[in-house]
């Protein structure tokens, strides 16, 4: 190989997909709580949006197998150097687009969750508008969602600039990670204002 930190490349893709991978939680018990204030059409669409983060996981498991692939494929040294610089070259290119299209699915579960319990919250608003005090901690809870969320969107606006591969997953892991912590506060904040 043609660099002294070749051998830690792999460990660096793993290490990045193991991350990205659980950049988005799986339903807990207080999303299941949520069910209870939304619409069955409303829920049928949060529980789709686990499908884009089951998706997302496929892609990092088959990134998680190409990169063992490039484990074996450094240690095999009856091939040319050469070639193997050239499969292990290709091998991250499918790496990179699994992670990044794995990172897009991620972003699109956490919007859809995000903006259907935004809708929610809306909703508990106008029935909450009396600025009663055991709300104020709920309202709190959402304006940092609110934050958090908007951090993300901010990072994934950002990405047509980012022409690196390495800083563009991991922007949108950042991204993702944002948006999962901001759909965890508005969970907390909507079973603070249906008191669920």
């Amino acid at each position: 190989m043609n660099g002294s930190h070749d051998f830690l490349r792999p460990m660096i893709l793993g290490v990045m997909l193991l991350i990205l991978s659980n950049a988005i939680p799986s339903f807990g018990q207080a999303e299941k709580d949520i069910m209870k204030i939304m619409s069955k059409s409303d829920w049928k669409r949060y529980e789709r949006a686990e499908d884009y983060k089951s998706d997302g996981d496929t892609l990092i498991e088959e990134s998680n197998r190409l990169n063992s692939q490039i484990v074996v494929l450094q240690k095999n040294y009856d091939l040319d150097e050469k070639e193997v610089q050239q499969e292990v070259s290709r091998l991250e290119s499918e790496i990179y687009i699994k992670q990044f299209d794995a990172a897009l699915d991620y972003q699109k579960c956490n919007e859809i969750r995000y903006n259907l319990l935004k809708h929610y919250s809306k909703k508990s608003l106008k029935n909450h508008s009396d600025g009663q005090d055991k709300y104020v901690n709920a309202r709190v809870i959402e304006e940092q969602a609110g934050d958090f969320y908007s951090k993300a969107r901010t990072k994934i606006r950002g990405l047509r600039k980012v022409r690196d591969k390495r800083e563009k997953i991991t922007t949108l892991k950042e991204a993702n990670d944002l948006g999962s912590r901001a759909v965890k506060k508005m969970v907390t904040a909507l079973r603070l204002y249906y008191e669920l």
